[in-house]
């Protein structure tokens, strides 16, 4: 049967928005009996997708792929210092009302 082509839509997230990524399907079974060549295709080409009974349950997906996609990438302050809204002037403020009611000494 062999794997089969699709058009899924894949998160780039570099850039934070959905582009057309042409997705291969395998068959579980058949990904077990040809590791090998997934693995290549997912160095060559992008996510190898496995499936099982016609349901999408894995990927495969080479290490640089991983490492860019989600490898840790800086904590959260360097996240919010290069989000889009860093410097806007939106003033966000703490609520200070107590989670639970606090107990009487």
């Amino acid at each position: 049967m062999g794997a089969r082509q699709g058009l899924r839509y894949q998160l780039d997230s570099i850039d934070v928005l959905w582009r057309p990524t042409p997705l291969t399907a395998w068959q579980l079974q058949e990904a077990r009996n040809r590791l090998s060549e997934v693995v290549d295709r997912a160095n060559e080409s992008g996510v190898q997708v496995i499936t099982r009974r016609g349901k999408e349950v894995a990927v495969i997906m080479s290490w640089d792929d991983y490492r860019r996609g989600y490898g840790r990438q800086g904590d959260l302050v360097d996240f919010l210092i290069r989000s889009p809204l860093a410097g806007s002037g939106i003033a966000i403020e703490r609520d200070r009302t107590p989670i639970r009611p606090q107990p009487e000494l």
